[in-house]
């Protein structure tokens, strides 16, 4: 098997109440898609978390197509530091879920799907708001987000490879407390 290559986190399909586990995967990867979707072309104004309040102004403006010319706006502090970090962090962590959830829902999936999938994803996303004119458009967008799908796909291929209780589940498994 090539190396950056997942068979299947699951040996056989494995179902869990007559349900594979594929199958499961598949409908969070698909439910998740359309949230992050929704979510980033409807433009919420306000997200509450605690006594912490995230506005976001549905904005248009110019669209960016120069790479790496926000971001490094960003990294300069330009407006805030603590929205530079927000959309920073933000665009790399909405799309981890996508790159983890996927190596459970798609056979063979290797770092060249995932690199096409966050790419893609984020791609239709930046046009959607493009078209119905209810953001700006950033190649930088693109960017971050598909390094959060690639960084969910390497965060699953870490912890399938060096998961203690992949070779012998009996041997490793923590013992049933009673």
């Amino acid at each position: 098997m090539p190396i950056g290559t997942i068979r299947s986190p699951h040996r056989g399909d494995r179902k869990v109440n007559g349900v594979s586990k594929r199958a499961i995967a598949g409908l969070l990867l698909a439910a998740y898609t359309a949230f992050i979707v929704w979510l980033l072309v409807s433009k919420i104004d306000l997200i509450v978390v605690g006594h912490l309040r995230l506005r976001f102004a549905a904005t248009v403006g110019d669209p960016n197509f120069v790479p790496f010319a926000t971001i490094m706006s960003y990294l300069s502090g330009e407006p805030r530091w603590f929205f530079a970090l927000l959309n920073l962090v933000g665009n790399i962590v909405l799309f981890v879920p996508i790159g983890l959830l996927a190596c459970f829902a798609l056979p063979n999936f290797t770092w060249r799907k995932a690199l096409a999938l966050g790419t893609c994803a984020s791609l239709l996303i930046e046009t959607l708001q493009g078209v119905l004119g209810i953001g700006i458009v950033d190649i930088d967008d693109v960017l971050l987000n598909t390094f959060g799908a690639m960084t969910g796909f390497w965060l699953t291929m870490a912890f399938i490879k060096f998961n203690p209780w992949r070779r012998n589940p009996t041997k490793n498994a923590p013992a049933a407390r009673g």
